[in-house]
Formats: structure tokens, C-alpha cells, sequence
């Protein structure tokens, strides 16, 4: 623009981003204006509630002390009509005028009879209609919209149930028109944690749950299966565990259906967590005994299971004999390909997902990318990358430029990588940094390095690993005045390396070996077979 935009175009931006939920931006405009208006509470208020409409609540409780802070209020909402040719202003709260009562009185009446019209109208229309594709969701959300009914919850349950269970990919819409109601049922909360927990991002599930709790809704017995359902899906132990407590604390542990979820969310999660094969195998025979339908998150935890146990043919097997491959199914079985370095193998299967007529999603993006990462397919990885818009219409996330940065820093095409990070739509995290810095000591570039790391410690300056790989790069390029200095801030820092460990299944039975620790009941027999075989190993390496 020639000339410096004023408050105007600002705010204009602003509501587009308030209209289509674009948080980040909404933000960046928001203190833009709240620097030239830093007493515009209206503008606070409508910041709060894009954050709140998007999931951001901790950005939201931070405006709401910001606005505490200025002291400033939002100005009263007033209305101007003319009756018999004299124009009267209403303010909001003002009982000055001479007859107010009488106002209220007819303004209640009015809306009464307006609400009993409207009702009658759109009743049936929100209750009996058939949403088949995201148009007609927006046309049936527009009349209510228009009706000024958005905030009540019997016209928005068959908009909500659309776009988290029939339709995903509008499960964010949704979740905004969620955030409009008054005080959201235990229904229209599960809802959302179901269409979640099936979805590539499942732990959402449980931040939609902590907001219906905050929010002064209670769970019932069908919140709790969704819940633990997103746990499995995510295979995140941690957050079973969570869960299961808080069904205990709620009295809901007893129900049959929240029962049979704990046993899924812990048994495959547990196996494929600590890479024990045979309690996997255990777990896979049992429910094939009980003549159980394996679903898709089943068949999908199984992959992911035998592929963190080393034993990919049988993954391939519980792939092959899938009924139903959805997406999960497929990610799961590319993303255990990609972490055993058959890079080519996943990148054929993913174009067969393709083929078959499923849609990548985030996760599988992320997968393939991985899988061109460990088997140094620079090319291939390029090309998927590019697809990504042009092909999949997906905008790349900070997973898919962290696989890019590692892909082209293995490669050694350390500047390369840097172009892409500086080239990057969001602010770089610590994994896209990290990915950098170990491709910087892999080909001994000791000065970037040093530049990455120094960006790493001050968001982790307790990060002993990350001093130590530090030190060895520096050693190992030769730099050892930089290696005794970083020496002395690691101690300075008072921070340590988390010492390594092991876990490793005998009999059936895992047991996790820790560096140092001495505590072991078998810890003299442990080292001295540890040495024994070593002292083996030299021996037919001497003679080879």
C-alpha cells in the first residue's frame, strides 16, 4: 500500500480473522490496534473470543488479565428508534429514563411472542433435516445465525454431530459453534471429545473435556470411553492412567463399556510402549480367541505394536488381513516402515493409499516424510513435500518443515535446511532446531552449530544433553577451548544428562536397566554376563 494503514483496514482484517478462525493472525492484528487503542476494551472482548472460539484458552484467561491490567471496560452496546417522530436513545444499564419499566415491560412481551415464531419455525427444520455435505451445514447454520438463535443449543446439536462425527474435517467448525452456546449439555461436549478422539489429533479430545469441566458441565458414562479412546489412539499410557483416575473419582470405573476401553487403552499401548512382542502377541491372540472384531484403532495400535517390537512381517500380516483400512490403518503401518529405514517401501504404500481412494492426512504426511528422513531419499522427500498444497490442498504444519529440515540436513545440505527454516510461515520450535543441530554435528559444522545450540539453551537452559553434544562437537572439530568453556557454563548451569536406560524382555517379563544405577537385585550376574559376552564378541570379531 502507498500509504500506512490506518485503524479502519486493521480492524477490517481483524474480523475476517474473528469470522474464520484464524487465531495467530487475529492476535498479531489485535495488538497492532491494541497499540494505537490501548483502552479499546470491545476489541479485548472480541480477542477473548476468538481465542475461546478456538480452542486457545490460555491466550484467552491472558487478554482477560491484560484487559484487568489497562482498567479499561467495554463501552455500553445503545439503540436509537423513532417513534411519532421523536427519536429516543437506550443505553445498556441505564435505568435514567422516565419510562423504563414500561419498555422492558413491551421489549419482553415482544421477544416472548418473537421466540415462540421462531421456535415454531425452525424446530422442525434443525430437528428433522438431512445435513449431507458441509453447503447445506452452512445454509441450516446461516438461518439460525439470522434467527439470532446461536446460542441455543437445540438448533446446533445436528450441526455439531455433522462436523465431528459425519464430516471431520469440519470438526474445527464445529468446535467454534460449540463455543457459542450458553451452557453446552454433556451431550453436545461428548460429542466433540468422540469426533476428536477419532480424528489425527486425539489428545484435542481431552482439552475439549478439561473445557466442558471448566465450564461447570459433568461427564456421564459415555464420556469416559471417548476419552480413553483418544488415549488409545495416541497410545499415550500417561494420559490412561490420567483418565482412569478421573473415572474413578467420578464413580464412573464400574461401567462395563468404561472398563473394556481401559483394557484397550492399556494393553496394545503398554506392549508397543515398552516394546514387549510377546505380551503384544498375548494381548492380539486373546482378542482374536474371544472372537472379537478387530476395528480399525485395534488393527491400528496392533501395527504400531509389532512395529516398535522390531517384528514388521507380522504388522504386514495384521495390515494385509484388515477388513476396513482407513487412514489410521494406513499411517500406522508407514510411519513403523519409516522408523526401520524402508524408505521406498513406505513411499509405495503411500502412493497405494492413494490409489485406493484414502486421503492422507496430517500424521501420514508426516510418516512418508519420516520415511524419506531415514532412508535419505532427499528427492522423493522434496516432491512429497511440495505435493503437500498442491496436491493434498493441506498447509504444511511445523511437523512437516521439522522432516524437511531433517531430510535435507542428513544430506548434508546443511544451508539448505536453513533457507527452509528462515523461509518458514510459523516460528521455528525446538524439535526444528535440534533436527538442525544434529545435522550440524553429523558433518562437523562446529560454527552453526554452536549458534543452534545457544538458541536451544536459552528455551532449555537445564538441558544437559544438549550441552553434552555441544562439548563433542566441539571436541570432535578440533575447537577444544570452546569445548572447556561450554565445560564450565554446563557447570555453572547446574544442570545434569538424564542418565540412559534399557528395557529388555526375558521370560515374558520386561526390566529396565538404568546407567548407574546399582540397585538391580541381579546387578553383579547382570554385568558379569554383560562382560562375558562382550570379551566373546572381540574374540569373533578378532577372528573374522
Amino acid at each position: 500500500m502507498p500509504m500506512k494503514p490506518n485503524t479502519a483496514v486493521w480492524g477490517a482484517l481483524f474480523s475476517a480473522c474473528r469470522i474464520h478462525g484464524h487465531a495467530k493472525l487475529g492476535g498479531q492484528v489485535a495488538s497492532q490496534l491494541l497499540r494505537e487503542e490501548p483502552q479499546n476494551g470491545a476489541l479485548y472482548t472480541a480477542l477473548m473470543n476468538l481465542y475461546n472460539e478456538t480452542g486457545k484458552v490460555d491466550e484467552a484467561e491472558k487478554v482477560k488479565r491484560d484487559m484487568k491490567k489497562s482498567a479499561c471496560k467495554k463501552n455500553p452496546g445503545c439503540s436509537v428508534i423513532e417513534v411519532s417522530g421523536a427519536c429516543t436513545e437506550f443505553i445498556v444499564g441505564d435505568v435514567s429514563h422516565p419510562q423504563v419499566l414500561q419498555v422492558c415491560s413491551n421489549l419482553s412481551r415482544l421477544a416472548e411472542e418473537i421466540c415462540k415464531g421462531t421456535m415454531a419455525f425452525i424446530s422442525p427444520i434443525a430437528s428433522s433435516c438431512c445435513i449431507s455435505n458441509p453447503r447445506e451445514l452452512r445454509q441450516l447454520h446461516a438461518h439460525i445465525l439470522t434467527m439470532g438463535l446461536f446460542q441455543l443449543e437445540v438448533f446446533l446439536r445436528k450441526i455439531i454431530t455433522f462436523c465431528a462425527v459425519t464430516d471431520p474435517c469440519s470438526i474445527e467448525y464445529g468446535r467454534r459453534v460449540l463455543a457459542q452456546i450458553d451452557c453446552p449439555s454433556t451431550y453436545v461436549w461428548n460429542t466433540m471429545v468422540r469426533g476428536y478422539a477419532s480424528s489425527p489429533q486425539p489428545l484435542k479430545g481431552i482439552i475439549v473435556y478439561n473445557q466442558m469441566l471448566r465450564r461447570g458441565a459433568s461427564p456421564d458414562a459415555y464420556t469416559f470411553p471417548f476419552l480413553l479412546k483418544a488415549c488409545s489412539n495416541s497410545l499415550s499410557i500417561h494420559k490412561s492412567r490420567e483418565i482412569h483416575c478421573r473415572a474413578v473419582k467420578t464413580g464412573f470405573d464400574w461401567n462395563v463399556y468404561v472398563k473394556n476401553s481401559l483394557i484397550h487403552a492399556y494393553s496394545v499401548a503398554a506392549c508397543a510402549h515398552l516394546g514387549s512382542l510377546e505380551q503384544g502377541r498375548w494381548v492380539h491372540s486373546y482378542v482374536q480367541n474371544k472372537n472379537r472384531t478387530l476395528d480399525t484403532r485395534f488393527n491400528s495400535a496392533l501395527i504400531d505394536m509389532y512395529c516398535k517390537c522390531g517384528s514388521t512381517e507380522r504388522a504386514m500380516l495384521v495390515f494385509k488381513l484388515a477388513r476396513n483400512k482407513d487412514v489410521t490403518v494406513w499411517t500406522s503401518l508407514i510411519s513403523g516402515l519409516a522408523s526401520h529405514g524402508f524408505g521406498r517401501t513406505a513411499i509405495q504404500l503411500f502412493e497405494e493409499m492413494k490409489r485406493s481412494g484414502v486421503a492422507p492426512n496430517d500424521l501420514t504426511l508426516v510418516a512418508v516424510l519420516s520415511a524419506c528422513t531415514h532412508a535419505g531419499l532427499v528427492q522423493e522427500g522434496l516432491s512429497i513435500f511440495e505435493r503437500i498444497r498442491s496436491e493434498f490442498c493441506i498447509q504444511p504444519k511445523i511437523e512437516h518443515y521439522g522432516c524437511m529440515v531433517d531430510l535435507l540436513g542428513r544430506a548434508g545440505l546443511i544451508m539448505e535446511a536453513l533457507s527452509l527454516i528462515e523461509s518458514m510461515p510459523m516460528e521455528p520450535n525446538a524439535a526444528v532446531w535440534g533436527a538442525l543441530f544434529s545435522a550440524c554435528r553429523i558433518h562437523g559444522h562446529a560454527k552453526l552449530g554452536g549458534q543452534v545450540a545457544s538458541q536451544l539453551l536459552r528455551d532449555e537452559p537445564q538441558n544437559g544433553a544438549l550441552y553434552m553434544a555441544l562439548m563433542n562437537l566441539y571436541n570432535e572439530t578440533g575447537k577444544v577451548d570452546d569445548a572447556e568453556k561450554v565445560k564450565r557454563d554446563m557447570k555453572k548451569s547446574a544442570c545434569k544428562k538424564n542418565p540412559g536406560c534399557s528395557v529388555i524382555e526375558v521370560n515374558g517379563a520386561c526390566t529396565e536397566f538404568i546407567v548407574g544405577d546399582e540397585s538391580h537385585p541381579q546387578a553383579l550376574q547382570v554385568c558379569s554376563n554383560l562382560s562375558r559376552l562382550a570379551e566373546e564378541i572381540c574374540k569373533a570379531t578378532v577372528l573374522v
